[in-house]
């Protein structure tokens, strides 16, 4: 099979033809990389493919609960967020009153009550080998997406427990919350 060359038109075109069922649940996405918010941003939900965070897990992140519109622990969550990116040596793109207006205004352009306010701070794009100083800029995401609630079966039933076999993160590592998740995410393999 022969594959088309695209230009930007047609390729941002077949981007807006997709159709993914999570796209409902995805309110409204911050990005510097795009300079502002999108809202219902589902097939531009996207972040560059050479952006450390892709490819290397270089990254730090943070969920938030809001109910009512109201964010949860804003301020731990985001002194949380600088702390692990001191540790690992990224940037700060803005100041925290800063970060703290994106994330408000992100969550308003969504106008949802009850929600997860999902921020990912980024080493940015810029090669593809383990070199951070390849990074032409550190990136700041935020997307607002659907609150999730545990089955109502979890708390009338109970849940099942288990040791597993994934060693754990040691060292600095658990002190960083870093998206490289990949110990949780064989973890989560192994339980289900």
């Amino acid at each position: 099979m022969i594959y088309p060359v695209l230009n930007p038109t047609q390729a941002l075109q077949n981007l807006q033809a997709k159709s993914y069922p999570f796209w409902d649940q995805y309110y409204a996405f911050f990005s510097t990389w795009y300079g502002g918010i999108i809202k219902n941003p589902g097939p531009l939900l996207t972040v560059p493919f050479d952006d450390h965070v892709v490819h290397r897990g270089d990254g730090v992140f943070e969920a938030l609960k809001t109910t009512d519109r109201k964010i949860y622990l804003l301020h731990q969550h985001l002194d949380r967020l600088i702390i692990s990116a001191e540790k690992i040596g990224i940037p700060l793109p803005f100041a925290k009153p800063q970060m703290v207006d994106i994330i408000l205004q992100t969550l308003k352009i969504a106008d949802q009550s009850d929600t997860v306010v999902r921020i990912f701070l980024t080493r940015g794009p810029g090669g593809f080998t383990a070199n951070p100083y390849e990074s032409i800029a550190s990136q700041f995401y935020v997307i607002i997406t659907k609150l999730g609630l545990p089955n109502k079966e979890k708390y009338t039933d109970g849940i099942h427990i288990g040791k597993s076999k994934v060693p754990v993160k040691e060292g600095m590592m658990p002190q960083i919350k870093s998206c490289n998740y990949l110990p949780n995410v064989l973890m989560k393999k192994e339980a289900v």
